[in-house]
């Protein structure tokens, strides 16, 4: 996913629910540069509310980016876009009242990445699948996080990574 201007333009999700086929995969990747159109304002950076997430078997991607840049697609690693610019900032990643979820066995991971990740009120769940939550400033959550399985397979991990502080609030 390549981005060449300054400040790549905002995704949100609002009250939508997002599936794919087994074994396929979702990835939100977008900037931090929020807008208007007509009534409907999408804020700043990727945002999830009232969402629901579905990739069985698959994997779930979300970033942001606040400057010129790549993102590899199946890592959410950076690397240099065409123009041979890297990114030097990730946008904010907020969520709220949402689920997201690999339900199929032997699911891809499901990874958010972001300057600064805000999950508040929501559950993210795979099934023999890691779970990442990443942050390049700090990370806000009071959230269900978990992975599970029905097999003798492991669960798989969950991992929390942040350069800044990790806040969890009445997490399970």
């Amino acid at each position: 996913f390549g981005f060449l201007n300054s400040n790549p333009a905002a995704i949100a999700v609002q009250e939508s629910a997002l599936t794919v086929q087994p074994r396929q995969s979702i990835s939100l990747v977008g900037g931090n540069d929020g807008f208007k159109v007509g009534n409907l304002s999408v804020p700043d950076g990727v945002t999830v509310v009232g969402g629901y997430l579905s990739a069985s078997g698959g994997q779930i991607n979300i970033t942001s980016v606040a400057s010129p840049g790549e993102i590899l697609a199946g890592s959410l690693n950076q690397t240099s876009n065409i123009s041979g610019q890297s990114f030097g900032a990730l946008g904010e990643v907020r969520m709220s009242k949402s689920t997201i979820e690999n339900t199929g066995e032997g699911g891809e991971t499901i990874l958010i990445r972001g300057g600064r990740l805000v999950i508040d009120n929501s559950t993210i769940v795979a099934n023999t699948a890691d779970i990442t939550l990443s942050a390049t400033s700090n990370l806000i959550t009071t959230t269900q996080l978990g992975t599970r399985t029905a097999t003798a397979a492991n669960a798989g991990h969950v991992t929390l990574e942040a350069s800044g502080d990790i806040n969890i609030d009445s997490s399970l």
